[in-house]
């Protein structure tokens, strides 16, 4: 019996019933065809969303959870009322943005997004000149807390992705984002979307919403584990829990694989790839753990490839700026291969996204990022059973064991609803038998990895600061009440309520010593200046304290542009940002060189900060060394040199560069928005504005 036959579907025809008009119907039917998907359906006649209960969405990669939003900001907007719809990233919202543009522009409704790339939208989105926001979760958390009333005029708010509560660091952003908005006095109807996850019906309870669960796929989904040794792929049926044993690429056994050889792991992804897209004739998605492994992946995977160009993606990268990056695209791009990561241009990345969903290119390697949201698919996706994460203890990026949740997130790309095949494959890859037992165990159970609370090792200095300068918060008793009400709280925090009530009343005690709040004439918290703009541009507390020690002494506007670069470039908002160093990068000073050049000083003569942070007590570190990269890269960057010198000097692709003068932009901006609080000069603020505008 096939998925159709089981469940039910409703023509969009009965949504007249709930008052949509026959416009609206027309227009979906013309873009999806005449039946609603299952769980959509479901979503009609078995919950209250559409009379504007609260709804949470727990269902599987490409079962249709969107629609189920779109059809609740349509409810909202035919009847006059505004809709902001949340996504985690920058490249989904733009991609929600074109299609919602696309589908509702001609019915006349006025469509904005809204990313830290995108300043041009505020003015509008504050002047409440929009019908329909699709903006990104931080730019979001800005406008709640320089203006939280803007909820007040909002009749729905989606959020996409829920299950990025349990991601290491923006977890923390969903957690305040999901609690401000359960909070507020607004009455805004809410709608999460979320694959599936083990915590549903306690994230459900949590936001007091109705909570449906949909546990199948328009499309079957064979995931299992390849033995590579043998080229067999034991696999069970998502939607039917068939297990069976496909010989899938005997071609590609690896011969006597070993613990220890060293590419072992490239054969055991390159060649199975290589023998799906080529030998099967059947597009395959690969994710690899890092940029770095999808590029040399990919490298790898051309270097054998028999497959045909893509000739169109040819022609357009052929316009593309002069860089490595083009370079490496095109190697690949001649034999039918490519690879997606941040290295890549946004420009390069939508010009793989065509031409993957076109069908031109039928092996590409890309990074996790792609898993979330963005609408590809393929026949196979292969994956990597590592994956980068956040070290608990010291906060350095590492290896670990792919999650089970990122193994069906990024599995879920595998023969999306639309796609022509009969069903997908999420592929793992095992060097032998005992291998293959041990993660089939792992990864085709059931059991989720509990969402660990996201704001237990949040910066507290900076939520306690987000809080009051939003004026949710006023008082120590206020800023408990709302954070034990948060997810981490619920866990974390309420069962040992008297220690968070120290660590809240030592958070408030750091922000007011580092000026960030104060007590007002009736002895209620505020934010000051400084933490308004801190928490307005969503920084650290410390990011926060070194831009403001150089912002006060700052006198003039003839400041040389490598001051700003480099205070910038040692807050901990800019090391966040990876950056590799060279052997010879570690050992030479030329860096430091390059930094006392550009600044047109000496070493004696320079004052704090910059003479505490370019002469250290005790030396350079490695990070150290790594914001001077950082800052000499971004010099560079906004001078005459060509993109390929640039990326040749830092050892830097193009997008990498380009994502890090979006970094500095953001940085350069909290400098401007910081000069009036000090009273410094205008042109002070408007050097700064020239610098961010550069930058990006």
């Amino acid at each position: 019996m096939s998925y159709s036959d089981r469940q039910t579907r409703l023509p969009f025809s009965a949504l007249r019933a709930h008052g949509f008009s026959d416009e609206l119907i027309h227009l979906w039917t013309e873009a999806y065809g005449d039946t609603l998907l299952p769980l959509q359906s479901r979503a009609v006649c078995e919950t209250r969303f559409l009379r504007g209960d609260n709804l949470i969405v727990f269902a599987p990669t490409s079962s249709g959870k969107t629609f189920v939003a779109e059809m609740a900001a349509l409810r909202h907007l035919e009847n006059r009322r505004r809709v902001i719809y949340l996504s985690p990233t920058k490249a989904l919202a733009e991609e929600k943005f074109r299609q919602m543009r696309h589908l509702y522009g001609k019915q006349g409704f006025r469509i904005r997004v809204a990313t830290r790339e995108r300043p041009e939208t505020d003015g509008r989105v504050l002047r409440g000149e929009f019908d329909l926001l699709i903006a990104i979760y931080e730019k979001m958390k800005a406008y709640l807390v320089t203006h939280p009333e803007l909820l007040s005029q909002v009749g729905l708010v989606v959020m996409d992705e829920v299950q990025m509560l349990g991601e290491s660091g923006r977890g923390g952003v969903v957690d305040l984002l999901l609690t401000k908005m359960a909070r507020a006095p607004f009455g805004a109807q809410f709608m999460g979307l979320s694959a599936v996850l083990g915590d549903a019906g306690r994230i459900a309870n949590w936001l007091q919403c109705e909570l449906l669960e949909f546990r199948e796929r328009p499309v079957e989904l064979r995931e299992g584990v390849l033995n590579c040794a043998t080229g067999d792929f034991a696999y069970r049926c998502f939607n039917s829990g068939e297990e069976g044993v496909e010989v899938l690429c005997p071609e590609a056994r690896m011969d006597d694989p070993t613990e220890d050889d060293a590419g072992a792991d490239l054969a055991a992804i390159v060649g199975p790839a290589l023998a799906l897209a080529e030998g099967r004739g059947e597009q395959t998605l690969v994710f690899a753990a890092t940029r770095a492994m999808s590029r040399q992946w990919a490298a790898a995977a051309a270097r054998l490839s028999g497959l045909p160009p893509a000739r169109a993606a040819l022609e357009e990268l052929s316009q593309a700026e002069d860089s490595w990056s083009r370079d490496h695209l095109e190697d690949c791009l001649r034999v039918g291969v490519a690879f997606h990561n941040a290295d890549l241009s946004p420009e390069m990345r939508r010009l793989i996204e065509t031409h993957f969903a076109n069908g031109a290119i039928r092996l590409l390697f890309s990074t996790s990022t792609l898993a979330q949201g963005v609408n590809l698919t393929a026949v196979n996706v292969l994956q990597c059973p590592s994956m980068v994460t956040s070290e608990q203890w010291t906060g350095a990026a590492g290896m670990a064991p792919l999650s089970l949740q990122r193994f069906k997130n990024q599995g879920g790309r595998a023969a999306r609803y639309g796609a022509t095949a009969a069903f997908g494959r999420s592929i793992l890859p095992a060097r032998n038998e005992g291998e293959q037992q041990r993660l089939l165990r792992d990864f085709l159970s059931e059991d989720f990895e509990s969402v660990r609370p996201p704001l237990r090792d949040a910066d507290l200095e900076a939520v306690v600061t987000d809080l009051v300068a939003s004026k949710m918060c006023r008082s120590r008793d206020e800023l408990v009440d709302f954070l034990t009400h948060t997810y981490s709280g619920l866990l974390a925090w309420s069962p040992h309520l008297d220690e968070f009530v120290i660590h809240v009343d030592e958070a408030v005690a750091r922000a007011m010593e580092d000026a960030f709040i104060r007590r007002d004439g009736a002895g209620r918290l505020e934010a000051s200046g400084l933490g308004a703009v801190m928490a307005g541009a969503g920084i650290a507390s410390a990011t926060a304290t070194r831009l403001a020690q150089w912002i006060r002494a700052c006198h003039d506007g003839a400041f040389a542009l490598m001051e700003p670069l480099v205070v910038a470039a040692f807050t901990p908002d800019a090391r966040a940002f990876p950056v590799w160093l060279t052997d010879a990068e570690k050992q030479a000073g030329v860096y430091r060189r390059d930094v006392l050049d550009a600044l047109g000083r000496p070493w004696e003569d320079l004052t704090p900060p910059l003479g505490d942070l370019l002469q250290p007590v005790g030396g350079f570190t490695p990070e150290d060394l790594g914001s001077l990269k950082m800052a000499v890269a971004m010099m560079e960057w906004i001078g005459p040199r060509d993109t390929r010198e640039i990326e040749e000097r830092f050892r830097m692709m193009a997008g990498s560069l380009a994502a890090l003068g979006a970094q500095f932009n953001w940085l350069a901006q909290t400098l401007a928005a910081l000069g009036p609080v000090y009273g410094r000069p205008p042109e002070i603020g408007n050097r700064l504005k020239e610098l961010a505008d550069r930058l990006t």
